[in-house]
């Protein structure tokens, strides 16, 4: 947590992300069979030849990348606000911060 920020203190959604940025990668380690499994899910219901991935709230865009690699997907577009979560996102991608 950011200590400029006290626990009782309300962030919009954005501020809120660049204060877990951080801390996001570890986070996603511990709890990477839960997420891998989520991913398999998406992975099973993309339509085939699909050409494009639209990540919407993308993070650092992960991922939009591992679904879009097991999916043959070679055009992704992240759509992230946070500045620092975009930091560590894949230069293959297209990212719009919004």
């Amino acid at each position: 947590m950011n200590p400029d920020h006290s626990s009782d203190e309300v962030l919009d959604p954005v501020a809120a992300y660049d204060c877990v940025a951080p801390l996001f990668a570890d986070m996603s380690r511990r709890r990477e069979a839960y997420l891998r499994k989520v991913e398999d899910l998406v992975i099973a219901r993309v339509p085939a030849n699909s050409q494009s991935l639209l990540d919407v709230g993308a993070g650092d865009g992960g991922r939009a990348v591992r679904i879009a690699r097991a999916a043959e997907i070679h055009t992704i577009v992240l759509l992230e606000p946070s500045a620092k979560m975009r930091v560590g996102a894949d230069a293959s991608c297209e990212i719009w911060p919004v």
